[in-house]
């Protein structure tokens, strides 16, 4: 019963880990698929001489996807080495019971050689009763079959570890195979970032195509106070729902205590502060609802505080965006993401890592626009994070 319960799990596990790899294989798929498409509208863009801000998001929206490729390979790669470890402890384990039976079977044989039949048949003629005879006659017709049947395990274990030598080396061959793809996804991303930084330089050479890229930035705030203000409608819906998730009651209260003593998202210099300031590339007035940090690309962003991501988006103005929930009307903004490590309605800790530092949407290089939301109402982050 024990063997066909773990027969049972381990069948649901290899099918679990078949349902994930094929899920990620199917994700991976789409992406690439997307990225293609974008390639060949790249190209027509191109041979049109349409708008220079046109390509930019064409390539930011493969920067984008390409990082998601890069993403589900990372993972797939993590699947396949915990296959791999798997396989590798039951060999383990066939060797170490290969080496047992082998033990058992070699005292059998040595037995069996000292006792031959003549000398097993003299031994037994010479009990000195019947049921003595009987005695050593059942004796050495256990020992007989018990040599059989270590004999058939032995074989039996060799075939599998076999198999599951075969299997290893199927699964190191797909590993190999992955991280190949992966590397001509990471080659790819450094192309496009390349050609992105390109089209960035004409775009700063050329007044009305930054005063676009201006008006563009100013469409992607506002659609952030929108999306909040559709957020905190939403809130209103759930209250009653979320009063009985034990983790969003321990939230509330909790944030509105912390003014001037939150940690900062990320390590770097403040380039432009909340409300309104003057841009040094176009020398225009504009006006932020947070502040921009730049800090190197790739830099760890970490949420401020513990809350639920709210939502995970991706916007022309300011690339990837996290939004998360900390109770009581309170949303933290993290954008101009390179990528997102977090997915929507999952609850996080302060300090979580929500993504990296990245420059999409930015035009100066790479920086985190980080802002602090009560309600509708953006405040200024400055008064609530530590004085450094």
């Amino acid at each position: 019963m024990k063997r066909q319960l773990l027969f049972i799990m381990l069948l649901l596990t290899l099918l679990s880990a078949q349902t994930s790899r094929q899920a990620l294989q199917q994700q991976l798929r789409t992406i690439q698929q997307e990225i293609q498409q974008l390639e060949k509208d790249l190209q027509q863009a191109n041979r049109q001489l349409q708008n220079e801000l046109k390509v930019l998001r064409m390539l930011e929206k493969q920067i984008q996807l390409t990082h998601q490729a890069i993403q589900l390979l990372t993972e797939n790669m993590k699947l396949t080495e915990k296959e791999m470890k798997t396989t590798r402890g039951q060999i383990q384990r066939l060797t170490e019971k290969i080496q047992r039976l082998q033990t058992v079977f070699k005292h059998q044989v040595v037995f069996a050689y000292k006792f031959s039949r003549l000398q097993q048949l003299n031994w037994i003629l010479g009990a000195r009763s019947f049921n003595e005879a009987y005695r050593r006659y059942y004796y050495f017709q256990k020992i007989s079959a018990s040599a059989r049947a270590v004999y058939d395990e032995l074989v039996a274990a060799r075939k599998t570890k076999q198999n599951l030598t075969r299997k290893l080396e199927d699964q190191l061959a797909e590993q190999q195979a992955i991280v190949r793809e992966k590397q001509a996804e990471e080659k790819r991303l450094d192309q496009r970032r390349q050609e992105r930084q390109r089209v960035v330089k004409r775009i700063k050479r050329n007044r009305k195509l930054l005063a676009q890229a201006m008006q563009e930035k100013r469409r992607a705030l506002k659609r952030i106070q929108e999306m909040i203000a559709r957020l905190e409608q939403r809130r209103a819906r759930q209250a009653i729902t979320r009063k009985q998730d034990e983790r969003w009651v321990r939230l509330s209260g909790r944030f509105g205590r912390l003014k001037g003593k939150l940690n900062w998202p990320v390590r770097g210099k403040v380039i432009h502060k909340f409300g309104r300031y003057r841009s040094n590339i176009t020398g225009s007035v504009l006006t932020s609802s947070g502040i921009d940090i730049q800090a190197p690309r790739g830099t760890p962003v970490r949420c401020v505080h513990s809350g639920q991501v709210a939502m995970v988006a991706a916007m022309a103005g300011v690339g990837y965006m996290v939004i998360v929930d900390h109770n009581d009307g309170y949303y933290t903004v993290y954008a101009h993401l390179e990528q997102v490590n977090v997915q929507e309605e999952q609850f996080i800790e302060g300090g979580a890592v929500l993504g990296t530092v990245g420059e999409l949407g930015s035009l100066e290089g790479p920086k985190l626009l980080f802002a602090i939301h009560k309600g509708k109402k953006p405040l200024d982050p400055l008064k609530w994070l530590r004085r450094r």
